[in-house]
């Protein structure tokens, strides 16, 4: 039942998974009838759509006028007051929620994981973590390629010679970006694993 109230006092939420064994719930910003395609029936997990909830169970947040990205708080003598909830969805020329991971979320101190769709480079980090303001701190863009968008100047511009120049330096900086990236993780992962390493060294030591 706490999971359902939760769910009618915050704007965006439109359903919720339940999980029985862990008594722990994920609130949903879309349902099955929206988005079909991502509803996946679980073993365990009990899926329930705000439409089928007694609104009354919210109490005075029945009546709320929060905003979308915000979450109705009871308050004594039958008022309420509102808070931000999330911070929506990431929008950005290029953006693709392709690759969203499960355990991603659009609320505060949540994070979600964003790529760059097809052809447009990726410049900055896939990682979106939702702040206390209810704004995303991010460092993703998207250029297009440079392919795809000198098509778009007109015939016998100018500019395409200096277009073609600049945006093939972008795809080289963003090249060189996803290498350093890479090579932060695998070093990242080393060290966790030469920390490991001597931590059991340690153990059997004593």
């Amino acid at each position: 039942m706490d999971c359902v109230e939760d769910c009618l006092r915050t704007t965006r939420c439109r359903s919720i998974n339940y999980y029985q064994g862990a008594h722990f719930c994920q609130t949903n910003f879309e349902n099955r009838t929206t988005v079909p395609e991502l509803y996946i029936a679980k073993p365990g997990w009990i899926y329930t759509d705000i439409e089928d909830w007694d609104k009354k169970i919210a109490g005075a947040c029945s009546r709320s006028s929060c905003r979308i990205n915000e979450k109705c708080i009871p308050q004594p003598f039958d008022q309420f007051t509102c808070v931000i909830s999330d911070c929506g969805v990431p929008k950005g020329e290029g953006f693709s929620m392709e690759h969203v991971r499960e355990w991603d979320a659009i609320g505060i101190s949540r994070g979600i994981h964003i790529t760059c769709a097809d052809k447009h480079n990726q410049l900055g980090s896939e990682r979106f973590v939702c702040r206390s303001n209810g704004t995303w701190r991010a460092d993703l863009s998207c250029p297009e390629k440079y392919n795809d968008y000198i098509k778009h100047l007109p015939e016998g511009s100018p500019d395409i010679q200096d277009a073609k120049a600049a945006l093939e330096k972008v795809e080289i900086a963003a090249k060189h970006s996803e290498e350093a990236m890479r090579k932060i993780f695998t070093l990242n992962l080393m060290k966790r694993f030469e920390e490991e390493e001597d931590a059991m060294r340690t153990l059997f030591e004593m």
